[in-house]
């Protein structure tokens, strides 16, 4: 099961339309900064000028978290679909004129298939907007810039944002008034 994003698709693309191949693997791919191990479970459809790859995908990327900003492996599983499409006859090696989009995913030459960087554009789009390395995660301190993950930092300094503190002085008169 080890092995790289690359199928060898020449016998799927001469079988008939419709026909499947089951298609499965764990490889390092450079996603974003850093290399995560994926692994994949795709069915590959032969559809008429191409591939349809169906796949569910799971990896552990390295990100930085939006609170400590330390990195944690953040785990994602998402499921893509792509068409590829070839660019030679499958007997003849005759090219194809494009009946295809110019930014879409293709069949090269030797008939291999490639899903490097559609499983690594799916990736990036599974990462979370705002990811935390745990839900209670603290934080850095605003003030001295320590990691807030053992507890309060011992910073003497306000906690109050100086455009903030009108507000917070209009509830402490309202709290005494009351």
């Amino acid at each position: 099961m080890d092995g790289s994003l690359q199928i060898n698709v020449a016998q799927l693309l001469k079988d008939s339309i419709g026909a499947n191949r089951a298609f499965q693997t764990r490889a390092s791919l450079q996603i974003g900064a850093d290399a995560a191990e994926v692994e994949l479970r795709a069915e590959l459809t032969r559809i008429d000028g191409g591939v349809l790859v169906k796949a569910a995908v799971a990896t552990d990327l390295p990100v930085a978290c939006v609170r400590c900003l330390e990195d944690f492996p953040c785990h994602l599983e998402f499921q893509m679909q792509e068409e590829y499409y070839q660019t030679v006859q499958i007997d003849e090696f005759m090219p194809l004129t494009p009946p295809y989009p110019p930014d879409s995913f293709r069949i090269d030459v030797s008939h291999n298939l490639d899903m490097v960087e559609a499983v690594r554009q799916h990736a990036l789009l599974a990462v979370p907007m705002q990811p935390l390395c745990r839900p209670e995660c603290g934080g850095i301190c605003p003030q001295c810039g320590r990691l807030l993950a053992g507890g309060d930092c011992g910073c003497d300094a306000p906690r109050v944002d100086p455009r903030l503190a009108p507000l917070l002085q209009l509830k402490l008169d309202d709290e005494t008034e009351g």
